[in-house]
């Protein structure tokens, strides 16, 4: 068996912070589950995300834990969460950026490199102050998403908000967009700021 596909049987049998994904959890109660305050934006209905996307070439998406859509269909939501407090949770993101030198406080990093389309656009890093104030995280990272299906076979762009919280968890959100709804996005993601944070210890 391939790397490949040990890593997709890997993701598929353990889910997320053993949480199967054979239920419908809410957002709420996940973030609660996993020490992340929710609050629910305006604007946007919980939907099943789909589990089966592939960003394309050899580069493998985790699985979506929860999904966030709003009510005129413009902008998705996706939400990968990893426990880095959790075994498994941190081989499976260290094995997710193939990876041996990578450590699990440094794994996103290397998410980014793999996962970022920087020839169009730049990395946006928040200050630390942006990132304790809106996230309780230790890091923020917002970039283009490099890849080249489109997501349910109509978002065809997306930009990922990824937070990171020392020896805690990654948190990726994935916002999702098609061409009609590309000025919309940066203003989608400035007004959900304080829609998902670590709590305070």
């Amino acid at each position: 068996m391939s790397n490949k596909y040990l890593l997709v049987s890997l993701l598929l049998f353990f889910g997320k912070s053993g949480i199967s994904q054979n239920k419908i959890i809410s957002l709420s109660d996940y973030s609660k589950y996993n020490g992340l305050v929710y609050n629910a934006p305006k604007d946007f209905i919980e939907t099943i995300p789909d589990n089966n996307y592939r960003e394309g070439n050899d580069f493998i998406l985790s699985s979506f834990q929860n999904e966030l859509t709003d009510e005129k269909g413009d902008i998705i939501i996706d939400f990968t969460y990893f426990d880095l407090s959790r075994m498994t949770d941190s081989l499976m993101h260290i094995q997710r950026y193939k990876s041996k030198s990578t450590t699990m406080n440094l794994s996103f990093l290397r998410g980014i490199e793999i996962e970022s389309d920087i020839e169009n656009e730049k990395l946006l890093f928040l200050s630390n102050n942006e990132a304790d104030e809106y996230y309780n995280a230790d890091n923020v990272v917002i970039y283009k998403l490099n890849n080249e299906n489109a997501y349910k076979r109509k978002y065809k762009f997306c930009k990922v908000v990824l937070l990171h919280k020392k020896d805690k968890a990654d948190v990726y959100m994935y916002f999702w967009y098609d061409a009609r709804s590309k000025n919309k996005v940066d203003e989608v993601i400035d007004q959900t700021r304080n829609m998902l944070r670590f709590k305070t210890s």
